[in-house]
């Protein structure tokens, strides 16, 4: 079923309507916890005038992308993808995501919303050219492209020369098993990188933004979390929480406190 203009209209103020409609019909490996803690996150921007444009690497069908596509239309800001297109072409994930998002009706719901595709790998970017497309520095970018090493240290660098002020980036699979070199490659990023750093780890993403912003980042998820009564893993939360039991519910990594919340 086509998502029309008013469904869209009502989906920039519904969080769960979006979810329902939109991303969980859609292909893709994202945990639903993590889809919600990342419009948190998302929405924390946009009620507190964090401007920039949104930037994902590694698009799949679209799925994480559709959420920052919903962001970039409530603040009315430019959004780009970038993809190898090695999993369906770009011809076949354009006619998928018109299909699930309608990014054109959700353009006329939002105007000024614009959104872009590079097709390509990340080794072939630099960030001028990035920065050239997005046209402002970005305060969202999701990295969950190639999950080798080189290839992740070179997605982080680049996020790093974009990032704006107040920015988060979003690294997928990191501590997965599978994936060892993402994680090998966040920990030699942040050993050379100390104006970033971890504010929390949800569901396999790590979440990373300027120093001086993670105390505000950390302290808005977990009044987030706290407030939600519907995810298990949110009850969870506040039984910890309650408790006193910070150890199960906050890790300290590379000196930093992170919330930790698992799959």
């Amino acid at each position: 079923m086509t998502i029309t203009v008013d469904d869209w209209r009502t989906m920039l103020h519904d969080k769960e309507a979006f979810l329902e409609r939109v991303v969980d019909p859609m292909t893709g490996w994202l945990n639903r916890y993590a889809a919600k803690r990342t419009i948190d996150l998302l929405a924390y921007q946009e009620s507190n005038e964090v401007a920039g444009s949104l930037y994902e690497v590694g698009l799949y069908h679209g799925k994480y992308f559709s959420l920052l596509a919903r962001s970039a239309a409530i603040t009315r800001s430019n959004l780009v993808g970038l993809d190898l297109f090695d999993y369906i072409t770009e011809g076949q994930f354009r006619e998928y995501f018109d299909n699930m998002v309608s990014p054109r009706n959700l353009a006329e719901a939002s105007p000024g919303f614009q959104w872009s595709i590079i097709g390509g790998t990340s080794a072939d970017i630099n960030a001028r050219r990035l920065l050239a497309e997005l046209g402002t520095e970005s305060r969202f970018i999701s990295i969950d492209g190639s999950h080798e090493y080189d290839d992740v240290l070179w997605d982080l660098r680049v996020a790093e020369q974009l990032l704006a002020p107040g920015g988060v980036i979003s690294a997928d699979d990191f501590i997965n098993p599978i994936c060892l070199g993402v994680t090998a490659a966040i920990y030699h990023f942040l050993e050379y990188t100390p104006t970033l750093v971890p504010f929390a780890h949800i569901s396999n993403k790590l979440f990373l933004c300027h120093h001086s912003w993670a105390d505000r980042y950390r302290s808005n998820l977990e009044s987030a979390i706290l407030a939600d009564v519907t995810e298990q893993k949110s009850r969870d939360y506040r039984k910890q929480f309650d408790a006193g039991t910070r150890r199960n519910i906050e890790a300290i990594f590379r000196n930093y406190r992170i919330l930790s919340i698992r799959m």
